[in-house]
């Protein structure tokens, strides 16, 4: 898995770069890596009982939740 996800080159408007970070869309294993990320947050939040958290849901990789709070720093 190390070695799929190290070193990985892509090509933008006829030239190649060296990604440095994330994974990218076209290896295989990219969809597993996400889900596993991301159902750890997805576990502290579907079933919590805190009314600052008015929504929290999931889409494939992406995360949307509607928090009540008075600043951003608390939200957070």
């Amino acid at each position: 898995m190390k070695l799929g996800n190290e070193e990985l080159i892509l090509q933008y408007d006829n030239n190649m770069y060296l990604q440095k970070r994330g994974l990218a869309m076209g290896v295989a294993d990219s969809p597993d890596l996400a889900n596993l990320y991301d159902v750890d947050f997805e576990d502290k939040f579907k079933n919590s009982e805190d009314p600052c958290i008015a929504f929290f849901g999931r889409f494939i990789n992406e995360i949307l939740a509607i928090v009540y709070a008075p600043c951003a720093d608390e939200a957070l």
